[in-house]
């Protein structure tokens, strides 16, 4: 019986594994190896080697890389607006097992991944995180009154003001100016418009001329006599030329209605 020439047995590469098959016994003639590498490496070199009639390998045995220019890279990453980014690199900036943790400034609250990572197949694990401002409760204007804001980031999100008046005749009761809070609340609670002293005194004015204009009618018209031309004129009534007096019973002529 003539043996099959033999090769010098292979060993599997740092970081990778070798698989072998012999159809004519251990690393002998037509023997053929397949090479591969750990998750985060790549092959270089022939990723096959089988033995040749002359006791010799095809090739070279490869050998696995994972830190220089063949390393495996993903899409470099940035932080979001608003936002931080701190990366982890084992292999190189951007490279496999490259780990990133997002955070966002105070007033803006992190939507997305928290923390993402450069996966073999150079993708990133998880979502692109983004920043959001953080929202305060919808403000209304107070009865009387106006409302006037300003949103840089959203409206009524952290950072908006917003400043508040009043109609003519009447007070604002609290802060002109409000803004929203990184907690999510308004630096104070929303103000409300009151009437003055003197806008009181108009309304009660109307109300108590209505009031007489409405019994000096009635008494009249009890009376069945007309209207005198004082009360006519001072309640906007046109005057007349005849001017009458109330006297026992009736009413004459004189000088005037005194009220």
């Amino acid at each position: 019986l003539v043996a099959a020439v033999a090769c010098p047995e292979l060993a599997a590469p740092k970081s990778g594994q070798v698989n072998c098959s012999h159809p004519h016994g251990a690393s002998a003639f037509s023997s053929t190896c397949d090479f591969s590498c750990q998750e985060g490496f790549e092959v270089t070199g022939p990723e096959r080697l089988w033995c040749t009639a002359g006791g010799a390998w095809s090739g070279a045995p490869p050998h696995c890389k994972g830190r220089a220019g063949v390393s495996i890279t993903c899409p470099m990453l940035r932080a979001p607006e608003h936002g931080q980014m701190n990366c982890s690199h084992l292999y190189g900036s951007f490279t496999f097992t490259s780990t990133c943790a997002f955070s966002c400034q105070p007033g803006f609250e992190l939507k997305g991944s928290q923390s993402r990572v450069c996966m073999a197949m150079r993708t990133w694990t998880g979502d692109t995180p983004r920043c959001r401002a953080i929202s305060c409760p919808v403000l209304e204007p107070p009865s009387r009154g106006r409302l006037n804001c300003f949103h840089p980031h959203g409206n009524f999100t952290y950072n908006s003001t917003c400043t508040f008046s009043c109609e003519d005749g009447f007070v604002r009761m609290g802060a002109g100016l409000l803004r929203c809070q990184a907690t999510g609340n308004w630096t104070s609670r929303s103000p409300v418009c009151k009437g003055t002293v003197g806008s009181a005194l108009v309304v009660a004015g109307v109300v108590l001329s209505g009031t007489l204009l409405a019994l000096l009618a009635k008494r009249l018209s009890d009376r069945g006599t007309e209207t005198p031309p004082a009360a006519r004129a001072r309640f906007g009534w046109g005057l007349s030329d005849r001017v009458v007096t109330e006297t026992q019973g009736g009413w004459a002529d004189g000088k005037g209605l005194e009220m």
